[in-house]
Formats: structure tokens, C-alpha cells, sequence
């Protein structure tokens, strides 16, 4: 049966993908908790998470069927997708420090530095969410989770990539990794001083 634009289905097509979004971060954190050195099937769930948190958007802005709980739920898996993540990373570097005790200071300080800020965020987005204030993603959060997703899929398939061919691939990645991280610190401070900037408004 063909659905109209009045069905259920229909009207939730987006939360939907949100959803499967989330359920596939839990499931990341179950594999990065149980075997992290699944390499591989963590790539593909990270890439079928950034499919969801694209796709979402955009059923919702195309078909005009945004909503509040999409909003929600979109960016409370943000921000534990992008925070396990990180801390999965930060515990391979630590795992592998010997190979390359000197590249691995900065990058540890920058993604700690991120994760930081990502709890700010998430302790913003629940205090507006609770108020009735809203939640919605302001243009350089969306710059900053792009730049992230971008971000921990080079540095996932690098140490994939590690694996499988036994070499040291991040001591010539991490110059890239590091830059990158200091863009998405920039784009976490705009989005952190967007949503104070957007309460005075509505004061």
C-alpha cells in the first residue's frame, strides 16, 4: 500500500531515522565496550550513524515534517555518538602511546578539550529543553558535527587501516586529526556563546 502524506508512517519517517540512529550509537557503545578492536564493524556503525544524522534532516526539511521530539532525540545522539567515540579514540592512543609517545599529548588535550565542551553543550541543550526553550541545532552546531563525523571516520579507518597492513598510519594522519580538532573546539565555542546569545533573545 502506497503511504500518503497523512499516515503514521509518513509523519514519522524522519523520527524514525532518527531513532535507528540512536539505537545503532547504543550498539556502537556495546561493541566499543565489549571489542574495541572490531575495527571494522565499528567504521561501518559509525557511517551508518552519520547516514542517519543526514538523513534525518533532510526528509524532515524536504517533506516539512520537523517536530520537536526529531529535534530532541537528533541531538541528544549527537552528543553521545560523538562523546563515546572520542573516548574510544583517546583509549587506542593510550594502548598504542609507545609507538609514538610524542604525537599523542596534543591530540589527547584537543579531543579531552572537545569532550569537554560537548558536555557543556549537552548540559545547555537539557537546560533549554526542560525551560521550553528551543533545541534546535544553530548553523555552526551543525558546522561542528560535520567536522566531527569527518573527523572520527579518517581517524577510525586510519587505525583501521593500521590493522590491517601493520604500519604506523596516525603518525602522518595526526597533523590532519589535530587541525581538525581545534576546528570543531572553534565551532563548539561559537555554538556554546550561540545558545546564551539566543536565551538573552528570548528574555
Amino acid at each position: 500500500m502506497i503511504q500518503t502524506r497523512e499516515s503514521w508512517l509518513f509523519k514519522n519517517l524522519a523520527n524514525i531515522i532518527t531513532v535507528s540512529g540512536l539505537f545503532l550509537t547504543f550498539g556502537l557503545i556495546f561493541l566499543a565496550a565489549t571489542n574495541p578492536y572490531r575495527i571494522w564493524e565499528i567504521v561501518t556503525l559509525v557511517i551508518l550513524i552519520g547516514l542517519s544524522d543526514f538523513l534525518d534532516g533532510k526528509v524532515a526539511r524536504y517533506f516539512k515534517i520537523q517536530s520537536a521530539f526529531g529535534e530532541a532525540i537528533d541531538r541528544f545522539r549527537d552528543k553521545i555518538f560523538i562523546c563515546t567515540v572520542l573516548l574510544l579514540l583517546v583509549w587506542y592512543l593510550n594502548r598504542t602511546e609507545h609507538r609514538f609517545f610524542y604525537l599523542t599529548p596534543p591530540t589527547i588535550i584537543l579531543t579531552g578539550f572537545v569532550i569537554l565542551l560537548e558536555c557543556g553543550l549537552m548540559g545547555r541543550w537539557l537546560y533549554d529543553l526542560l525551560t521550553g526553550r528551543s533545541v534546535k541545532a544553530g548553523q555552526n552546531g551543525r558546522i561542528k558535527m560535520f567536522i566531527q563525523f569527518f573527523l572520527v571516520a579518517i581517524w577510525l579507518i586510519v587505525l583501521a587501516l593500521e590493522k590491517c597492513l601493520n604500519c604506523d598510519l596516525f603518525s602522518s594522519a595526526v597533523y590532519l586529526i589535530d587541525t581538525l580538532l581545534i576546528v570543531v573546539i572553534y565551532y563548539a565555542i561559537k555554538s556554546l556563546i550561540g545558545y546564551y546569545q539566543r536565551a538573552r533573545t528570548v528574555k
